[in-house]
């Protein structure tokens, strides 16, 4: 469905307890979707694991603007590297405040 979409715009799926698995099903929904401008996945526990296949959409999904992952439980050297990584390619906004909207 994600795949497909045309409309929506904004994703807000903070708070929802997605973790690596999570994120690898929701990484490979959105490899093509080009709609997608917005992804909030704040207060998610990712991982450094979960954080890498958000980072591997990412590398080949050149519409979202804004990935906010605030308090992910993504803190390792490989994460940190994976965000930096893919906004210094694409000068995205990566924000982990989870008060900036």
């Amino acid at each position: 469905m994600l795949t497909h979409n045309k409309i929506l715009v904004r994703l807000s799926l903070a708070y929802n307890l997605i973790k690596k698995d999570g994120a690898y099903h929701l990484g490979e929904a959105l490899k093509r979707n080009c709609a997608l401008k917005f992804l909030n996945l704040n207060r998610n526990p990712l991982g450094p694991g979960g954080l890498a296949c958000i980072c591997q959409m990412m590398r080949q999904n050149d519409s979202i603007n804004v990935l906010k992952v605030g308090y992910a439980q993504v803190l390792s050297e490989q994460g940190v590297m994976g965000l930096f990584e893919v906004s210094e390619r694409s000068e995205r906004a990566l924000r982990e405040d989870e008060n900036m909207s």
